[in-house]
């Protein structure tokens, strides 16, 4: 079984664990860490995992208040990960999937636009919406017909995303539309600088499968692949401020020693680790959380996104009207996400939150309860350059060897991918 040890060190229980094989420490126990940790054990290895937080997950958290449950940030889980369906089971994690597709907020009224490679009849009755101009669903079908995204190398030259939705022939209008306010979402960059090998893949990813939640929110992903765990070790409250050589350096001034360490953390926190790492520029995301009586409104289980780019929301979801153990019974559970950074800092959020709810639903802002505010400053790193360093180890430090958004895509199955890869790696050089 995982040990769970807080503010100890590893004295305790290490000697003897690891005597045929090298003593692995893994710095950070988010999904890339725990993934790591899963695939050496299932090996018959074991690790040790220095986690500075009190529990496992990373950016995926969880929190509970009066009966909801609060992500720390608008998060989904896509059925279609293949890293993901490596490891888990739809049915263990209780998941319920939001409809492929959006409610798009355009020229004051709101329009379902449906996912064409999931609903093909939509092709022939979306030419009432007023943001698709002539042919532009067809182009998006031919362009995942073509296998085009699937199989897009990461080494091709560089291209943002904006560019590339241009040069497809897509109409500005649906661009503005659609593409921005949701892969913006995904990217917290609505300005699609994101490079196209990112996109590739996601968009791949979600054109076939879902967006989910599970039942006990989203930490119930890292918190499942934990519990796997039954040999290897994980130390909470531990932060490792230094690597020096083969040795942790630990915010309390304890010195460990390993024969291989796993770099597993974000990028920011890997850079003060290592001076020869450089972390990318930061995307901030803010998340609000309202509560609402059941019977306040109509709700519709889309995501809604707002296609004019007015105003700080940038999309919505009822979280619970997809996953209704999101909020207790009677209750419907909102998630606002806002990503213009003018608008996170703005002095009066949450009142020009509430009146763009007000417009957009003709519901009084009264009844829009605000439960909390999650503003998350370093939500991913800007990923302006194609990704990122080799599988493999640091150059300056060949013991030491990367793992998660250092390596991969900052996607969850980036994270799971990247962790796997590394424990190969480790077990095939031993």
């Amino acid at each position: 079984m995982l040990l769970w040890h807080q503010k100890v060190g590893k004295t305790d229980y290490l000697a003897g664990i690891m005597t045929h094989k090298p003593y692995i420490a893994i710095i950070g126990a988010g999904l890339a860490g725990l993934s790591c940790a899963y695939y050496l054990e299932k090996a018959g290895w074991k690790a040790i995992l220095y986690e500075m937080d009190g529990r496992v997950g990373g950016r995926i958290q969880t929190d509970r208040l009066e009966g909801f449950l609060l992500d720390r940030g608008f998060q989904i889980v896509l059925s279609s990960y293949p890293e993901f369906k490596r490891l888990f089971k739809p049915q263990a994690l209780q998941l319920k999937s939001i409809p492929s597709g959006a409610m798009i907020y355009y020229d004051k009224h709101w329009h379902l636009l449906e996912n064409p490679l999931q609903n093909p009849s939509f092709l022939y009755y979306s030419k009432d919406l007023p943001f698709i101009q002539q042919g532009d669903l067809f182009k998006v079908v031919k362009l995942y017909g073509s296998a085009w995204l699937s199989s897009f190398d990461s080494s091709q030259p560089p291209q943002s995303t904006g560019d590339f939705l241009k040069q497809t022939g897509l109409s500005s209008s649906f661009i503005e539309a659609f593409w921005r306010p949701f892969f913006g979402g995904v990217f917290l960059d609505l300005d699609l600088q994101t490079q196209i090998s990112t996109f590739a893949h996601l968009a791949a990813f979600f054109a076939t499968g879902l967006a989910c939640l599970p039942a006990e929110g989203m930490q119930a992903i890292p918190l499942q692949l934990a519990q796997r765990l039954k040999k290897s070790h994980l130390l909470t409250h531990h932060r490792v401020q230094a690597i020096e050589g083969q040795q942790l350096v630990l915010s309390t001034g304890e010195v460990q020693a390993a024969d291989k360490i796993v770099l597993a953390t974000d990028a920011w926190q890997a850079a003060q680790m290592d001076s020869h790492l450089s972390a990318p520029p930061a995307r901030s995301v803010t998340c609000l959380y309202f509560a609402l009586d059941q019977d306040a409104l109509s709700f519709s289980p889309y995501l809604y996104l707002n296609g004019m780019r007015q105003g700080p929301i940038n999309n919505l979801l009822f979280n619970s009207i997809t996953q209704p153990t999101y909020a207790p019974s009677g209750q419907v559970l909102a998630s606002v996400t806002v990503i213009e950074p003018s608008w996170q800092n703005h002095d009066n959020l949450l009142e020009a939150v509430l009146d763009q709810l007000e417009t957009w639903f003709n519901v009084s802002a009264k009844k829009w309860r605000h439960l909390r505010t999650y503003r998350i400053l370093h939500a991913l790193p800007a990923q302006v350059e194609a990704p990122f360093n080799p599988y493999a180890f640091l150059e300056h430090q060949p013991h030491v060897y990367l793992c998660g958004e250092l390596v991969d895509e900052p996607s969850i199955n980036g994270a799971l991918y990247s962790g796997r890869i590394v424990a190969e790696k480790l077990m095939a050089e031993h």
